[in-house]
């Protein structure tokens, strides 16, 4: 199990957002995002998947829950 918080988005759709860092052994969030991207090899999840990272967190969305959690299983594996 992944462990990172889906929730709903006030406009429709889902989202995530977590601080990566010590999760992946990465510096910052946005190496994190760089991290994950690269993980994500479905070219069309990778299409409907939203990234807005800052230095306090990664934020991923996605109209699609499913496609959401996707996502935070490919950080849980990346996570180890």
């Amino acid at each position: 199990m992944h462990g990172l918080p889906i929730r709903p988005r006030s406009g429709g759709g889902w989202y995530l957002r977590a601080d990566l860092t010590e999760r992946l052994g990465v510096e910052t969030n946005y190496d994190a995002e760089d991290t994950v991207r690269a993980a994500v090899t479905d070219r069309e999840l990778a299409g409907r998947l939203s990234f807005d990272s800052e230095a306090s967190a990664v934020t991923i969305s996605a109209a699609d829950q499913a496609d959401l959690r996707a996502a935070a299983e490919i950080i849980g594996r990346l996570a180890g």
